[in-house]
């Protein structure tokens, strides 16, 4: 809904008394699109990746997000 209309606030929604639910997920992958689009311009800018290593997540952070930590529990506890 919120692609569709973008220009109506969550209040104007809420006033209608018809929806119980706002899904903005199509944001996110539009927001990470654009975020991907202007680093590799960066690194391609810069010539590397140095200038943009410290805006970035790390390495650490997207294992942590795919449940690495759980997975090498598991391996621990299965793969003896």
């Amino acid at each position: 809904m919120p692609t569709s209309y973008p220009q109506l606030s969550f209040a104007d929604v809420a006033a209608l008394g018809k929806v119980g639910l706002i899904i903005c997920g199509n944001h996110a992958i539009r927001a990470a699109v654009a975020a991907m689009q202007s680093t590799f311009r960066r690194i391609l800018a810069e010539g590397g990746i140095a200038g943009v290593e410290s805006e970035i997540a790390s390495v650490a952070e997207i294992f942590a997000l795919q449940g690495d930590e759980h997975m090498r529990e598991l391996e621990k506890e299965y793969l003896r």
